[in-house]
């Protein structure tokens, strides 16, 4: 409902914990609704300052948010490369501890989670998160965007941006499926 033109998100009275939960999700959604917000003019003053069409400024503005998130994901990269080459540094002493505890494996476990920390191998660091987490925030907040945007320009053949495409589809499988092959290591 909307109080005071404010949307409200969980209207039902509650106490104790359940009414400090709802007050921190209302925040949240709050928080939320001012990033989609501020995506959507974002779009708007790119296409409207550049004179762009609505797809070209949804892509100029992915650019410039890839860019901005660049030097935690090349850091993340990096802290992942170190860690796979720590591993097949690692090895050896893996395939011993494998033949040594194939008998019981929360003993093996017990040992391979020490032996990594012991070469300083860790999976999830505040770095991965922070770049997940940074991704995971503009992507799903430019997926609820569009959903809600409406468009008034058309790109390439695509007439109605909201809407899905086959063609469309169908190319950026293409592309996927040719980077995948292309990838070296693959």
């Amino acid at each position: 409902g909307l109080s005071g033109g404010r949307a409200t998100y969980w209207a039902a009275p509650t106490s104790g914990k359940l009414q400090g939960f709802n007050s921190l999700w209302g925040a949240l959604m709050e928080l939320w609704t001012m990033w989609t917000h501020a995506l959507e003019a974002g779009v708007g003053l790119i296409a409207a300052q550049l004179g762009l069409s609505e797809a070209v400024a949804i892509i100029v503005l992915t650019l410039f948010a890839r860019a901005a998130m660049m030097p935690v994901s090349l850091a993340s990269a990096w802290r992942m490369q170190l860690n796979k080459d720590a591993v097949a540094r690692m090895k050896p002493a893996l395939e011993a501890l494998r033949a040594q505890h194939k008998a019981d494996p929360a003993e093996l476990a017990r040992q391979t989670m020490a032996l990594y920390r012991d070469n300083g191998v860790r999976f999830v660091d505040k770095l991965s998160l922070l770049n997940i987490g940074s991704q995971s925030v503009f992507g799903l907040g430019m997926f609820q965007t569009l959903n809600h945007m409406s468009f008034h320009s058309k790109f390439v053949w695509i007439t109605n941006l909201a809407k899905p495409d086959l063609w469309l589809t169908l190319l950026v499988g293409a592309l996927m499926l040719l980077g995948m092959t292309l990838m070296p290591g693959a």
